[in-house]
């Protein structure tokens, strides 16, 4: 505990640790802007998909509706609801009748005006006649848990409605009904699952690399380096003048080691200039004292 203590306040491990921090800060980052972009040209692609499906029906069953051939307009609809992406078909009358249906089983239900697919027209006592672009895409989830993407284009009554023999639309009447294309977003959501994994499955990789390449960088430049420092001034405080510290390196750390060995160097022999100015005044003392001692017997002797 305690080594794992001293190895959490090294410079290197300090260093390391902010590295990886950044690190994994912008690969999330960057993961994060590449999903939601992905995930958006998905999502536009699906749309853009809804929107030609939504004018196929439109335009494939235009004549079939003129005519009032409500059986050639039930086939044209189920025939397109089994393209691949395509969940159901749906086509309301004002009422919210289902008029025509991709499943039989709906044909004739009238449907709350509360559910998804009616309450962005139905919302207000005065139904909406005019519904903008934004608003005519919903996303739901399905019995199975399956997201959906739904889309509402208006049937608007054009000239060709209310003038035709076998209709009695009103002219006075904007919308004659809803186009309701729902499209499966199963596909989408499972490529975008498999797109994160492979993303951070990716970064993690990525992160490792880099984080084993800088380890080595910060170990070689710095740790090793610094732990010579240390050890240099280590034997300096015990005493050991004639310690070298051996790094060829050009940067500041080299610079730094050459320093201290210059400084070591110049300690040594200003410790050993000391030393013989020392031996030098003991043997002067010495000498001195001597004389002094044989000064004093003269001076004894002669009184």
């Amino acid at each position: 505990m305690l080594r794992l203590v001293r190895f959490t306040r090294l410079l290197s491990f300090k260093l390391f640790f902010l590295m990886a921090l950044l690190l994994t800060l912008i690969f999330s980052f960057y993961m994060f802007i590449t999903l939601r972009l992905h995930t958006s040209h998905l999502m536009e692609s699906i749309l853009n998909n809804a929107i030609s499906t939504s004018d196929i029906i439109r335009r494939s069953t235009r004549y079939s509706m003129l005519q009032n051939h409500n059986e050639e307009v039930v086939q044209i609809i189920r025939t397109i609801s089994k393209s691949p992406g395509v969940d159901g078909i749906r086509i309301y009358n004002k009422k919210g009748m289902i008029m025509v249906s991709s499943n039989l089983d709906e044909m004739g239900k009238t449907m709350d005006m509360q559910t998804e697919s009616c309450y962005v027209c139905h919302s207000q006592k005065i139904p909406v006649e005019s519904l903008p672009s934004q608003n005519q895409t919903r996303i739901f989830r399905s019995a199975e848990g399956n997201r959906i993407l739904g889309l509402i284009k208006p049937i608007y009554n054009e000239p060709d409605c209310y003038n035709s023999a076998c209709h009695a639309h009103s002219p006075s009447a904007k919308i004659l009904g809803v186009l309701d294309v729902k499209m499966s977003l199963h596909q989408v959501d499972r490529h975008l699952q498999e797109s994160r994994k492979q993303m951070i499955s990716y970064a993690v990789l990525s992160i490792a690399s880099l984080l084993l390449t800088c380890g080595g960088f910060i170990s070689i430049m710095i740790h090793r380096p610094v732990t010579k420092l240390m050890e240099g001034t280590r034997q300096i405080a015990s005493g050991n003048l004639n310690y070298v510290i051996s790094l060829n390196s050009r940067d500041e750390i080299g610079e730094l080691a050459r320093s201290f060995n210059s400084m070591v160097s110049k300690l040594g022999k200003a410790y050993e200039e000391i030393t013989n100015w020392s031996k030098t005044l003991e043997q002067k003392v010495k000498e001195k004292t001597e004389e002094l001692e044989k000064t004093q017997s003269k001076v004894i002797q002669m009184e």
